[in-house]
């Protein structure tokens, strides 16, 4: 059925390698320490598939000439951008901490690779004010982090920002 959809329809190819790599996030008990809310309860993405998945995305261009790999970054970036609507649908659907851990691997790894883009015309760059809003409507809608949590994901967002600021990408993540 998916190939014959894939077939008719070739936007639908994204759609489902997307949801084929949410579905790979394997479930693994969520380490809290001390007892757990009950509204917390529940299973732990593993968010190493969505990790390959953007790799495997920013490389996409490295078959092509660097003049023809130009031209296909805001594809990329669009890919990039359907990845980041599924961490925004987890939180939006009240599974934050899971939102959060898409959003960890999405920008971890852009982070690590974004420079392998040519960014004459902004796209690879611009992505990063996206990045940056999905963290804040994340922190925003997940009123019960811990302190503990809180100072992991302030640091970790603190440690990218400063790779950033060598690029003059500053206050993305502030």
């Amino acid at each position: 059925v998916l190939l014959r959809l894939a077939a008719h329809d070739p936007s639908e190819v994204e759609k489902i390698e997307r949801l084929i790599a949410l579905s790979q996030a394997t479930p693994v008990p969520a380490r809290q320490p001390g007892p757990v809310p009950a509204r917390q309860l529940g299973t732990r993405l593993n968010p190493r598939p969505i990790r390959l998945r953007v790799s495997e995305i920013l490389h996409s261009l490295d078959h092509m000439r660097r003049s023809e790999a130009y031209r296909h970054v805001s594809s990329v970036v669009a890919q990039l951008r359907q990845l980041l609507c599924d961490a925004s649908d987890l939180v939006g659907a009240g599974d934050g901490r899971n939102g959060l851990l898409v959003l960890e691997a999405i920008t971890g790894e852009y982070v690590a690779g974004w420079t392998g883009l040519d960014d004459s015309d902004g796209f690879a760059g611009g992505f990063f004010g996206e990045l940056g809003e999905a963290w804040l409507e994340a922190a925003v809608a997940i009123e019960d982090l811990t302190s503990r949590e809180r100072g992991y994901w302030a640091a970790t967002l603190a440690g990218w920002q400063a790779e950033l600021d060598d690029y003059g990408l500053v206050g993305v993540f502030d």
